[in-house]
């Protein structure tokens, strides 16, 4: 999705995990996010930070550990990660509703006979009480975006007109994708609207799970989804 200079603004700083760009972005960012390359579930995911001096602190699901210095911290990375495909990426502050920080899973999808991408769906995630990750079930709750912003600490005067930039933005990056891998007829996108209401994409999922909407009460997007996979 690089390739496209308009979703430049949307697109955190990502890059393949080495520890000499752990310590790049950590220098740039004092946060980071260190992911796998591929995953599922959002399991071994890692956020890094720089908390003073030499002292690092490291959360992965719901345990948070300090680590004094840069040569533990690198050992503790190289220990963890070896030679496993990881991700290095620039944290995003996301947008919490009661202390817990919440994203927007967006659901793109095109007919068999066409090239039109639409937004078919949309919700929001929120991580469970002290995790970082929105993905993993302990605890989550699932809201309907409107339902999820207006309960953030988020002062959104036109949420009409955030979800609409956020419409334009997936589909963007639907048509960016498609050009790589143009069999996929739906994408998942992970948005986050972070703290001052601005929108970025977390990631683009090419095999995304329906499950955050098959369990809604409310089948409708769900429904809307699965007419869009036989059309």
């Amino acid at each position: 999705m690089n390739n496209r200079k308009d979703l430049h603004p949307y697109l955190p700083a990502t890059v393949p995990f080495s520890i000499e760009t752990m310590w790049d972005f950590i220098s740039q960012y004092g946060e980071v996010i260190i992911k796998p390359s591929v995953s599922r579930w959002g399991k071994n995911i890692y956020r890094l930070s720089h908390v003073e001096n030499e002292k690092y602190e490291v959360q992965i699901e719901n345990s948070t550990i300090t680590i004094d210095g840069k040569d533990e911290t690198t050992k503790y990375f190289s220990t963890k990660i070896g030679n496993i495909a990881y991700m290095i990426q620039r944290h995003i502050p996301l947008a919490k509703i009661n202390g817990r920080p919440f994203d927007i899973r967006v659901m793109v999808q095109r007919r068999k006979e066409s090239y039109l991408w639409v937004v078919t769906a949309m919700i929001a995630k929120v991580a469970g009480d002290g995790y970082i990750v929105t993905n993993l079930r302990e605890g989550r709750t699932l809201l309907h975006v409107y339902d999820a912003i207006q309960q953030s600490t988020l002062n959104i005067d036109d949420i009409d007109a955030l979800i609409s930039e956020m419409n334009s933005v997936v589909i963007m990056g639907a048509e960016q994708l498609a050009k790589t891998y143009p069999l996929p007829r739906i994408y998942g996108f992970d948005m986050a609207i972070d703290i001052h209401g601005r929108i970025g994409i977390i990631e683009g999922n090419l095999e995304p799970a329906l499950s955050h909407f098959s369990k809604l009460a409310d089948k409708k997007m769900y429904n809307t989804i699965v007419k869009f996979l036989n059309e």
